[in-house]
């Protein structure tokens, strides 16, 4: 262990002004560093570093002090992420994709690859599709209404650790809210609310507000309108080649699982591609004009 090389004793403060005055700060910074790539490496620290550490430095001292503060957090953050990677990432761009797909699809989601024209799966740097797309996904789709467009979309970011990764999505308007209808009576008459339950609260409705506003209620927040929920993703993919045309046969790829999906008219809203060019265009939906030749 690097911290071994430290002389034991020369470093340790003699009085108390030594120890709030930060005594050997050179070598203190040194074990400071030493400390910080183990924790950028994820190197968890045992007992053995402790007793260097306190033999080194002594009790107070900064290095000490991380010390205690990785014993801490590390414990905690160890087994944190629901979806951890492996240790060492794999080189292999279709492997990367699996990985980066299931991070973002459910566990049920079905990943299929299919290979773009003139490459198979041993050549040497083949270009591919990976699609991920579960049966609930298919079944979404295959209700999907023909009079709504549904929207190819990316290419959006995902981080495995340091390796950059872009995906896009097959996704449908965002979904409406409906308005509930009025109760009715009998009569064709809207019912008036019932507040004869309001008698079994001990708090009147104008004690209530008055609390309410001692407690300074925000009341523009409480009328804020709900923000507009996401609509439906229906499948997602990561490919070699982020081209438009490559998308449009990811399009006639995910035909053969679906069929109805010929049916509905598809449009592309495409940015941060390998050009870096944004642009919008339309896919008529269409099954002659979308067959594969």
């Amino acid at each position: 262990m690097i911290l071994d090389l430290f002389p034991k004793g020369p470093f340790l403060p003699r009085n108390f002004f030594q120890s709030i005055m930060n005594h050997a700060p050179e070598q203190q910074s040194m074990g400071m560093k030493i400390m910080q790539q183990m924790e950028d490496s994820t190197v968890m620290p045992n007992r053995t570093t402790r007793e260097i550490l306190r033999a080194v430095f002594g009790q107070h001292s900064h290095p000490m002090k991380k010390y205690m503060r990785m014993m801490y957090w590390f414990p905690k953050f160890w087994n944190l992420n629901p979806f951890p990677l492996p240790e060492e990432l794999p080189t292999e761009y279709i492997k990367l994709c699996q990985i980066g797909l299931k991070r973002i699809a459910e566990y049920e989601a079905k990943l299929s690859v299919s290979y773009l024209k003139g490459s198979y799966p041993d050549s040497e740097n083949p270009e591919f599709i990976a699609t991920m797309q579960s049966q609930e996904q298919q079944d979404m789709l295959a209700h999907q209404s023909v009079n709504k467009a549904l929207y190819v979309e990316g290419a959006f970011t995902l981080w495995l650790r340091n390796v950059q990764m872009s995906y896009f999505i097959l996704r449908g308007d965002p979904f409406t809210m409906e308005e509930p209808e009025e109760d009715t009576d009998v009569g064709g008459t809207a019912s008036s609310p019932d507040f004869t339950y309001l008698n079994n609260y001990d708090v009147s409705l104008q004690e209530y507000g008055a609390r309410s506003k001692q407690r300074g209620t925000n009341q523009s927040l409480l009328d804020a309108p709900d923000p507009i929920q996401e609509g439906p993703i229906f499948a997602m993919c990561m490919t070699t080649n982020q081209t438009e045309e490559t998308l449009r046969h990811w399009i006639q790829t995910l035909q053969e699982e679906n069929p109805h999906l010929a049916n509905i008219p598809i449009y592309f809203n495409l940015f941060n591609l390998d050009k870096g060019k944004h642009h919008v265009s339309e896919l008529i939906g269409d099954s002659k004009l979308i067959e594969s030749s």
